[in-house]
């Protein structure tokens, strides 16, 4: 018995004891692997930090802390364990205990963000001056073609307009605080890695680290002479940290942002049944005279009938077309150096069918360190572009057709088939002709298509960049730096149009120019950068030297005997050859001086003294200072119990800076070489082409600046306000002069200029934790107004067709509007009762306002209708993330300015020509007299009716129309989705970073706009004939797919 049980609680032992024991082990191990950690997280004055992150890090398994700082997180015993706040340092501490309080400490670097200045650096809580700026975030959070695309509301001050509108590959139109000169160039300076240039054609957005607008004086005239449009400042990647490899990729469509409301063509067909119907079409009706009645064939041809297609050009014409775009870039350093690497690659068709665009771009930027004191480095980038706009322009070279297919697709009557523009008792089958035996249609037309296919258009792009430079630390606090660049820009136009696609009475025409530009750069600066106890000092000391040369040759001809050779040899008509050499030099010498006590006080004052080739020997150099303070009011010992605010600056500056974008040598009489005919014979010769001007000068731009800067909160609110007044002196403007000189005018500088306006910033970290919501906010109002033309010069009036003007006058803004006022419909009632009109104007016509009360309207009732400048532009961006997903919504708009809107005049009524009209002319206004001539078993068998819309003048419009329109627009310009992949799922893959995002582009919009766009110059001349649209290339609504991984 007891043997037994003995055996028994042996065999009971030796089973369940194990069992017991890894149950034992077991609820121990968990007991020691999962900790609950509770705890407080405050700042360094002991108050409770609200939303704090508290987690692990690499991973979404955290909480955030409430009302009272307080926090609980259960993790595995030992675990890292990260706690985060906006503003604030991050802190780890391991998950040991049960309670775990946690000091932030105030992140000193988000207060001191380096802003890079011109030649050097400096903290942004210590900024002077007017400085804003973008991140490389900002452009690679989104896909976009080109670096201006990505400053488009995301900047106070900043206007960058698509001025030629959605043409692929074409650059942004860019103002910084209005536009200070009439006859000079209003773009920035752009300042590519310490190197100037005109423009930022070329560079690959992947490839930039930060770009940063100078706006006021107080920036801008360490540039001296360039710096008076304001100045871009662009600095590409180096290499940082271990070998990193990214590739960064997107697909995408484009589609028209907008479609132009035209007439059906049934609405077609009885709007001109109508105008039959009142006899405003007739058989030998006259092609030429506006009043009479118009030639009825050309409308509806007799072999036309209801049982045909018709064909909505404007559908053909455009498309849904793909872009795509791929980047690879290779970076690393270490303590000999770094470099940085990279190759990209962008196809974007067109939304116009045969344009395109395309661009390859590949950089090195690479650093050595040679000794402790001294570093070298060079930047070595090359871009190669080809861009196709067939049948996009509006003026074909050599004297071709004026109108572009895209303008010629808007027109074409929908009752035209595709390939089949002629139709005539001699051409039954209805197959593409000449255009001279179109008669059936008017002598006018041509097939859009056949236009697009046959026309070449093409640009070529060749820029290669070369930067070198050396850094010798001679003491610590005394630094000395010499940079060398060499840039090449090279571009070969190719322009042919054979006879068969071109307006009737032109021949084929073509034109072909190559131009190629070298520019040196060499730059030497000195800097001395020293504390000294409470006390800042950095001065610098520099000298620029550059020159250019720019070689062009073009030639145009017109009449080639075959369509498919094209080159110019070949035509039987040449027109023009020319070759022409500019060389341009500029020397500087410049410094600055850069001062602050105790962190609280801050003087700079800078100077620099150009002299440039383009004027004249007693005008060549100019100086240009500029002065700006600053006070930290935060750092006085009375608000530094007034813990909530991180900073609050009061800064005001004042400065000069100069504009010589004149073109070379205007002060001296140039020559130009022409025909002479003597009898039969004709001789080369030689005469000035302009007057010369010896005391040419540089235009001069006074800017003052008054603003202050503020965070609060642990910078959870950021804000930043400025005001300022630029005025423009010694305005350079082609005046006119007496017709016995020979001349038309002679560049003069005269005049004054003022652009006032203030910019807002407001940034705001709405909600912090694992769920994120940032706000930016960018408010700019800009006025602009002339104060003086010079001698008792009040107003230039300027015209661009069809005896359209455009008026800048004393105290007015320039390049205004100049027309007539319209009030709505002229009534019969207008007639009987002696209202104003114009000789011949009837019932319907457009209602002119005499201004001058003189019964009679002339020119003297035209007036000021407001420019195309805009008075207020904005920008609102909000982002929201959550663990791994971030969305970011970018509105842009703005309010005020106008746009002239040539292609009204084609689509509206008037004119000479069978035109495809606007939707609205079918519901157009109609005397009672011509009720009985509306088509009424038409319109009731095809559902339409031709109802007034209350404000359409009549069908017989032939006079002037009302073609301005508000410029006002908002849109939705970017909406982007992304998701990040935790670097816990990476961890077994070779990637170290992985990024998918789905992105739209110009998702909707809202104007009141009749054309494609109102951000638009795509025939006016220069600055004094601002806003004009004439068909310009519709901007395209843009969906991609895309994804950023690093290995």
């Amino acid at each position: 018995m007891n043997l037994t049980l003995k055996t028994l609680l042996a065999l009971n032992l030796t089973l369940i004891s194990p069992v017991a024991m890894r149950q034992a082990l077991a609820q121990s191990s968990a007991q020691q692997s999962s900790v609950t950690v509770t705890g407080v997280v405050t700042d360094d004055a002991g108050e409770p930090i609200i939303g704090a992150t508290v987690k692990v890090p690499g991973t979404t398994k955290g909480s955030i802390t409430d009302l009272d700082g307080k926090y609980t997180i259960q993790v595995p015993r030992g675990t890292a364990i990260e706690v985060s706040y906006v503003g604030y340092a991050t802190q780890k501490f391991n998950a040991t205990d049960t309670h775990h309080n946690v000091v932030l400490l105030e992140d000193k670097r988000s207060l001191e963000e380096v802003v890079v200045v011109g030649y050097g650096s400096v903290k942004k809580s210590n900024l002077t001056s007017s400085i804003s700026k973008i991140s490389s975030n900002a452009l690679e959070d989104r896909p976009v073609t080109n670096v201006s695309e990505a400053m488009q509301g995301q900047l106070a001050g900043v206007n960058a307009q698509a001025a030629s509108g959605g043409v692929p590959g074409q650059e942004l139109t860019m103002r910084i605080r209005g536009v200070n000169t009439i006859n000079g160039d209003s773009s920035p300076l752009y300042v590519i890695d310490g190197v100037p240039r005109d423009n930022m054609s070329g560079i690959n957005p992947n490839d930039i680290s930060s770009i940063q607008i100078l706006k006021d004086a107080a920036a801008t005239a360490i540039y001296g002479s360039r710096g008076a449009n304001g100045v871009v400042l662009i600095e590409t990647k180096e290499g940082s940290g271990k070998p990193t490899v990214a590739f960064n990729a997107y697909y995408g469509v484009q589609s028209p942002e907008k479609k132009l409301d035209l007439m059906s063509g049934y609405e077609y067909i009885a709007y001109n049944m109508f105008m039959r119907n009142a006899s405003h079409l007739r058989e030998g009706g006259s092609m030429s005279d506006p009043m009479t009645s118009r030639t009825m064939g050309n409308r509806i041809p007799g072999w036309w009938s209801t049982t045909n297609d018709f064909t909505d050009w404007q559908s053909e014409v455009l498309r849904t077309a793909p872009i795509q775009s791929y980047d690879v870039s290779a970076s690393a350093s270490g303590s000999i150096g770094n470099i940085y690497a990279s190759f990209g690659y962008l196809n974007q068709q067109g939304i116009v069918r045969n344009t395109n665009f395309k661009r390859y771009n590949t950089r090195v930027n690479g650093e050595l360190n040679i000794t402790k004191s001294l570093r070298v480095g060079a930047n070595l980038s090359f871009s190669r572009s080809e861009q196709n706009a067939a049948g996009t322009t509006y003026a074909g070279g050599g004297g071709g057709g004026k109108e572009s297919a895209l303008h010629h697709s808007l027109m074409t009557s929908p009752l035209v088939g595709i390939g089949k523009v002629i139709r005539t008792d001699d051409n039954p089958s209805g197959n593409l002709a000449s255009t001279e035996s179109s008669t059936d249609f008017g002598s006018y037309w041509i097939d859009p298509l056949a236009q697009l296919a046959k026309t070449k258009d093409v640009t070529y792009n060749n820029r290669v960049q070369s930067n070198l430079w050396g850094e010798w630390n001679i003491l610590p606090s005394l630094t000395y730096k010499l940079q060398y660049s060499q840039n090449y820009d090279g571009e070969e136009y190719d322009y042919f149009q054979p006879a068969s696609v071109n307006v009737s009475g032109y021949a084929s025409a073509g034109n072909s120019h190559s131009s190629h530009t070298t520019t040196w750069v060499l730059q030497n600066t000195l800097t001395f950068d020293q504390q000294f106890k409470a006390h800042h000092l950095n001065v610098l000391l520099g000298q620029s030297a550059e020159k250019d040369r720019t070689y062009l040759g073009s030639m145009a001809a017109l009449g080639w005997p075959y369509e498919n050779i094209a080159t110019l040899n070949v035509a039987s008509t040449p027109t023009t050859a020319s070759t022409t050499i500019t060389p341009y030099r500029n020397m500087s010498y410049f410094g600055r001086v850069s001062y602050n006590y105790d962190d609280r006080y801050l003087l700079t004052a800078s100077i620099r003294r150009d002299g440039s080739s383009r004027f004249g020997q007693d005008s060549k150099w100019g100086t240009f200072p500029s002065f700006s303070a600053g006070w930290k009011i935060n750092q006085e010992s009375f608000m530094k119990n007034v813990k909530w605010i991180d900073l609050l600056k009061l800064r005001a500056s004042y400065g000069t800076s100069g504009n010589d974008r004149i073109g070379n040598f205007a002060y001296l009489a140039q020559l130009g070489t022409y025909y002479a005919a003597y009898g039969e014979a004709k001789n080369n010769g030689a005469a000035a082409s302009n007057i010369a001007n010896p005391d040419l000068k540089w235009e001069q731009t006074g800017s003052l600046d008054i603003g202050f800067d503020f965070s609060a909160f642990h910078n959870r609110v950021q804000f930043n306000f400025d005001f300022y007044s630029n005025t423009t002196t010694n305005l350079l403007f082609d005046v006119p002069v007496p017709a016995a000189t020979g001349f038309n005018s002679q560049l003069t500088n005269i005049g004054k200029i003022r652009n006032t306006g203030w910019e807002i910033d407001l940034t705001t970290h709405n909600i912090v934790g694992l769920f994120k919501w940032t706000s930016n906010l960018n408010l700019s109002h800009n006025s602009n107004k002339v104060l003086a033309l010079g001698g008792n010069q009040t107003r230039i009036i300027s015209k661009l067709h069809n005896d359209f003007q455009f008026i800048t006058e004393v105290g007015g803004p320039v390049s205004a509007f100049y027309d007539y006022i319209y009030d709505g419909v002229l009534s019969a009632e207008d007639i009987a009762n002696g209202v104003a009109i114009r000789a011949g104007e009837q019932e319907g016509n457009a209602k002119i306002v005499d201004m001058k009360k003189d019964g009679k309207i002339t020119d003297e009732d035209r007036v000021n209708r407001g420019s195309a400048l805009p008075a207020l532009t904005w920008g609102f961006t909000n982002r929201f993330s959550y663990k791994n997903f971030e969305l970011s919504i970018l509105l842009q708009g703005q309010f005020g300015g106008k746009v002239y809107y040539v292609g009204s005049r084609h689509n509206d009524a008037g004119g000479n020509y069978n035109r495809r009209l606007f939707a609205n002319w079918f519901h157009c206004y109609i005397p009672d007299n011509l009720k009985a001539a509306i088509p009424t078993e038409y319109l009731a068998a095809h559902g339409l009716s031709m109802d007034w819309d209350g404000k359409t003048s009549n069908p017989f419009n032939w006079g002037p129309q009302d073609n301005i329109y508000s410029a006002t627009y908002f849109r939705v310009k970017n909406i982007t989705l992304s998701y990040s992949f935790p670097k816990r799922l990476l961890a077994k893959t070779p990637f170290t970073s992985l990024r998918v995002y789905a992105s739209a582009d110009n998702v909707v919009k809202f104007d009141g706009y009749k054309g494609f766009t109102t951000e638009t110059n795509t025939y006016g001349n220069g600055t004094t004939q601002l806003g004009v649209d004439y068909s310009t290339y519709p901007l395209s609504r843009r969906f991609t797919l895309g994804l950023n991984v690093t290995f």
